[in-house]
């Protein structure tokens, strides 16, 4: 059911209520307060709103919200009302209602309730227009939007062209032309990517979409503008050029700043430059029909044992080994569909004498039905009991979802004892590719706590599964065109700020080499293409601007100690098995508790949500949860946990 919000106007809130300090004392409040953040601790006091910097703080708010809430809104109502005759004050006033809403942001709950159940987005916007209440409601949005609660940014969403009408005749102001960049990125980040560009309906798709990209690229041209605009920028980009394309395509400019951005002088630049370029290089689809498979030594193989048995289960094992693809695709065709129970049956054979060939023929079983996420489930047991077998991690590293779990995966695979060139090329491709997902994922923010040195030690060994692949492929191999191209893109990321004119031409004379047909044959391929035959004229226009944007300062490593090593250790010790545990310990954060400022709040291990009042697992006494709900959604992962801590204790 939806929660109806206060309404702001009606005789019942049209004034604080009678126990509550008169305005006059407010408007002395205000008058006699230095700072925003001191007029907003007045508010508090005499008005008795809890301090929500502090744990205790957000816990009562949690209690008396609806009380707290009516307050604020019956305050800010009333300055609105005298602003004619305090119009200075009055905007003040109303401004530390925005920020004391502000306070409440590092926890979820409140944040949503804040967002749905309030006016504080229509009190937010009526504050837009001057520069000077402006700034600071949009730092507060800023700080709200900041993690992607889908609630909070989905209401945002309708007032983005409000914003953007409301900053643009101040464009001189930079902090609030640089704060209303990030909300727009917060807000499109999330929400754009569900509009379709193609509904020509749908007034939030594209239409808003072009006016947000012309609105940053604006910003990044303003001589004063900073860092700030520039790396949100990347961010808009490399989340929104996959879902709408054409939009991008459509604005050349936005196509130059991120070809010139790929020399940027910051690494986590370059990669999101080049990956929004990825995104945005599309294959044309062939209207054909898919091509059918066939492989004669399986037909063969059948003919020769028309009846299930171990020997048949063995000899497919082995084709599996040495060619798993064509056999997966042998069977999905019309002609190997009525042979799909064979792999049953010969499991069933063999199952009592060898354990491993059956467990290998169900993975193929599934994989052929199309059973990833099983195939998933069971690969995971799989490989425990067979840590040593490199199938396993092929399969884990296919149906995952390119993480890093996935560069995991591969890694421990590739260590395994001898194994077909089949399964080397596979996992060095998985390997590759997910770790070029995961640099890109680090530049833009999903690690934000991941040190350089860590991401230049992965892009290295990016590029040495990408070389390894490229000297084991044959010269037709079809994925050694995507892969050249993608060591050719991992060499731009890591020096690209340092190549010359002539180190560009170099790599175009390389990457020539390919076949022209394949040039075109991927998105990595066609990218690659871009960026060395645009970059001389894009350069011109964008490197000036790009240039001046130094590198953000970082997190270095305390002692001079092997960043690839580190990194080893870092993949062995994360918990691949929750996946919102997985995503906590890749921002670096703790997946039990974190400190903002004075407050110390916990998160749901289930879906992240952070607050001061989540509910304690009853077994563990250490896992916290939002509800009922999302601890059985999680029971599965911690169950084992849980028990482990009640036997300790």
């Amino acid at each position: 059911m939806a929660v109806k919000k206060r309404n702001l106007s009606g005789s019942n809130t049209g004034a604080i209520s009678a126990e509550a300090p008169s305005f006059h004392r407010l408007l002395v409040a205000a008058r006699l307060s230095r700072t925003l953040d001191g007029l907003a601790d007045e508010i508090c006091r005499l008005l008795s709103i809890p301090d929500c910097r502090t744990s205790r703080g957000l816990k009562q708010a949690h209690e008396s919200f609806d009380t707290i809430a009516s307050k604020l809104d019956a305050l800010f109502t009333e300055s609105r009302q005298h602003r004619n005759k305090f119009s200075t004050l009055s905007d003040y006033l109303a401004t530390a209602v925005i920020v004391i809403y502000g306070r409440m942001e590092d926890d979820s709950i409140l944040k949503r309730r804040i967002f749905t159940e309030t006016n504080f987005l229509e009190q937010a916007t009526t504050l837009l227009k001057s520069p000077d209440t402006g700034e600071i409601v949009m730092e507060t949005l800023s700080y709200m939007t900041h993690y992607h609660d889908m609630d909070v940014l989905d209401d945002l969403a309708g007032f983005m062209s409000t914003i953007i009408d409301s900053v643009e005749p101040h464009l001189e102001n930079i902090a609030y032309a640089e704060k209303a960049v990030c909300v727009l990125t917060h807000v499109t980040t999330t929400v754009l990517e569900e509009f379709d560009e193609d509904d020509d309906e749908d007034p939030t798709g594209s239409a808003l979409l072009t006016r947000v990209l012309q609105f940053l690229i604006r910003v990044v041209r303003l001589p004063g503008s900073t860092s700030l605009s520039f790396s949100h920028f990347g961010v808009f980009c490399a989340n929104n050029t996959a879902e709408l394309p054409d939009t991008f395509l459509a604005n050349q400019d936005s196509i130059d700043l991120l070809v010139a951005s790929t020399r940027g002088q910051d690494i986590c630049t370059r990669i999101t430059a080049q990956r929004s370029l990825i995104n945005l290089c599309l294959i044309l689809e062939d209207d054909e029909d898919d091509p059918e498979f066939s492989n004669e030594q399986l037909v063969t193989l059948c003919d020769r044992y028309p009846d299930p048995c171990p020997v048949l289960g063995r000899e497919l094992v082995k084709l599996i080994l040495h060619n798993e693809v064509m056999v997966r695709n042998h069977f999905q065709t019309r002609e190997g569909e009525g042979l799909l129970d064979l792999f049953l049956a010969c499991e069933d054979a063999v199952r009592k004498t060898d354990s491993l060939t059956a467990d290998i023929l169900h993975l193929e079983w599934l994989l052929c039905i199309e059973e990833e996420e099983e195939a998933y489930e069971f690969a995971r047991t799989a490989v425990e009991r067979y840590p040593c077998v490199p199938f396993f991690y092929y399969v884990l590293a296919f149906c995952g979802e390119m993480n890093i779990a996935t560069v995991l995966f591969a890694e421990k695979g590739l260590q395994c004892p001898p194994m077909t060139d089949f399964l080397r090329q596979q996992l060095l491709y998985f390997a590759t590719f997910a770790s070029h997902k995961v640099i890109a994922s680090m530049a833009y923010g999903t690690l934000e706590e991941i040190r350089v040195q860590e991401m230049e030690a992965l892009i290295t060994k990016a590029t040495g599964y990408a070389s390894a692949f490229i000297n084991i492929s044959s010269p037709d191999d079809p994925l050694l065109p995507c892969m050249s191209a993608l060591a050719i893109h991992l060499d731009f990321v890591m020096e690209g700020n340092k190549w010359t004119r002539l180190e560009i031409q170099a790599a175009r004379d390389k990457f020539s080499l390919v076949p022209e047909v394949a040039r075109s044959a991927s998105k990595q391929c066609i990218a690659l293409n871009t960026i060395l035959d645009r970059m001389s004229t894009a350069w011109k226009t964008w490197g000036p601007i790009v240039s001046r944007y130094s590198p953000p300062s970082r997190t270095t490593s305390s002692h001079n100690s092997d960043p690839t090593a580190e990194l080893v250790a870092w993949l062995e010790k994360l918990n691949t098995t929750a996946p919102s545990s997985l995503h906590l310990e890749l921002r670096g954060i703790n997946p039990q508790t974190a400190r903002y400022g004075a407050a110390q709040l916990h998160y749901c291990a289930q879906c992240s949500t952070a607050s001061a009042a989540l509910k304690q697992c009853s077994g563990c006494l250490k896992t916290r949860y939002c509800n009922d709900v999302c601890q059985r959604r999680h029971w599965k992962y911690h169950r084992e946990a849980c028990k482990a801590s009640r036997v300790d204790a």
